[in-house]
């Protein structure tokens, strides 16, 4: 049975574009995102996790050809929307579930999305986190999917079992961390719109 609803955030509740960041950072280099963080895991690891800051990262992406003034627009331009509809439905989900957010994130990331946030779904980036009952960023735990730490911390903090949660996440690699925790877990496809999707899960869990 689930009782709990554990969401990722950029790609199930806001929209991402990497190509469009890709287009973007290409003006300036053959190399993509994937292939800056396949030649330094560590770089964005490490920014994720608070353990570098984003002045550190901007001076290791620069180092990569990226025009200064262009290495924090290149990395938010992925950015693409924040659905107004996405909170009414968490509003409804809270009614029945306890729902949870758990990002991997940034700083530059947190600064964008409150913006956006405040434009486009009328609320601050706060605002929207105390929507549920916890929220966890990476940058602020230190710890980042697919790490198993992260989900360790959240289940200590909150005490709430993994087999009655349901965790959603767009990449397979944190899906299957969650799965391999005993979490009842799905890849999120970014195609669909999350609403249907989980309307669709939720009908036929609650069926058997």
């Amino acid at each position: 049975m689930i009782k709990h609803i554990l969401f990722d955030f950029g790609g199930v509740l806001v929209d991402l574009d990497w190509n469009r960041a890709n287009r973007y950072l290409g003006q300036f280099t053959k190399e993509t995102w994937e292939d800056l963080y396949r030649a330094a895991p560590e770089m964005l690891h490490g920014f994720e996790t608070g353990r570098i800051s984003g002045d550190e990262f901007l001076d290791a992406v620069k180092s990569r050809g990226i025009p200064e003034a262009h290495v924090k627009q290149a990395w938010n331009v992925v950015l693409v929307r924040f659905p107004k509809h996405r909170v009414h439905f968490l509003k409804i989900l809270k009614e029945r579930y306890s729902i949870y957010l758990y990002s991997n994130i940034n700083v530059w990331h947190i600064e964008a999305l409150d913006a956006m946030a405040r434009e486009q779904i009328g609320m601050s980036l706060d605002a929207f986190r105390r929507l549920f009952h916890g929220t966890w960023f990476s940058n602020e735990m230190g710890h980042r999917k697919p790490d198993p730490g992260g989900f360790e911390v959240i289940l200590k903090e909150t005490g709430i079992r993994p087999e009655e949660t349901l965790f959603i996440d767009d990449t397979p690699a944190n899906v299957a961390t969650a799965q391999d925790l005993s979490f009842q877990a799905f890849r999120h496809d970014p195609r669909q719109d999350i609403t249907n999707e989980l309307t669709r899960y939720l009908h036929a869990a609650n069926a058997h």
